[in-house]
């Protein structure tokens, strides 16, 4: 009995833990087409500096849902997405917020609103292919009264 309730109790700690660090946000994609979403978002670097950060290429296919965690983000600064559907890069869900992105190559980079200052977190990209960031248009996400960030998809 002891074995199974400190199991229980390891458990609720653990998903207390994981849930006070990271950040729900999911993607409602009500389109005819499959898109590739990036996100950008604050994160506390290792330097103790806070930088804009970006991530993708997640794909969410139509009709469905995508959710992702983001762990250690400053949430009150908000998290902010670009979306594009398969076929035509020029065809998406974008705003007037310009950051850096790999434009096909899965990336995650920080220090993303700045062009000169852009680098690839995680040693993902080579230096040849940091060279081909570019930067594309974002929008702010919204916030859910449930607890976390959302956004739908739509033609």
């Amino acid at each position: 009995m002891k074995t199974w309730a400190f199991s229980l109790f390891f458990f609720f700690e653990v998903l207390s833990a994981f849930s006070q660090d990271s950040v729900r946000v999911t993607f409602f994609n009500r389109s005819q087409k499959n898109v590739y979403v990036a996100l950008a978002y604050y994160k506390r670097m290792p330097e103790g500096d806070i930088a804009l950060c970006t991530y993708g290429w997640f794909e969410v296919k139509n009709g469905k849902s995508k959710t992702l965690w983001l762990k250690d983000i400053q949430r009150e600064k908000g998290v902010f997405y670009h979306a594009h559907n398969t076929a035509n890069r020029n065809d998406n869900w974008g705003g007037s917020l310009f950051y850096m992105v790999h434009p096909v190559q899965p990336f995650h980079i920080a220090y993303a609103n700045n062009s000169a200052l852009a680098i690839s977190l995680e040693n993902t990209l080579s230096p040849q292919e940091q060279e081909k960031f570019e930067a594309y248009p974002f929008r702010e996400m919204k916030w859910n009264p449930k607890g976390f960030f959302q956004v739908n998809l739509l033609e």
